[in-house]
This record gives C-alpha cells, structure tokens and sequence, in this order.
C-alpha cells in the first residue's frame, strides 16, 4: 500500500509509511507536520496543529 501511495500521490517512501498504517487502523484524520494541511488521502484528512 505504501507504494500505491508514494506513485499515486508523490509522497516520500516514509511519508507513505506513515499514511498506510493510519489507512490500516481505520484513522480518519492524521496528525503531520509535513503533510500538506486539508489533503484527503484516501479518505484520511491531513491537519496540521501548527498551523
């Protein structure tokens, strides 16, 4: 899965890493700094709390 989302959406290998496993516990929003803020990937909703 990981690699789907690093081809499908340009994410670094890690990043994608991070993404799958919140995929896989059925999260519905991710916590990342590095992440764009408001993109859905998969249905997963980026935030920044920094921002």
């Amino acid at each position: 899965m990981a690699i789907t989302l690093t081809d499908g959406y340009g994410l670094s290998y890690y990043d994608s890493l991070i993404v799958a496993a919140a995929l896989e516990a059925d999260c519905d929003t991710l916590l990342a700094e590095d992440l764009r803020t408001g993109q859905r990937l998969e249905g997963l909703l980026v935030a920044n709390r920094f921002v």
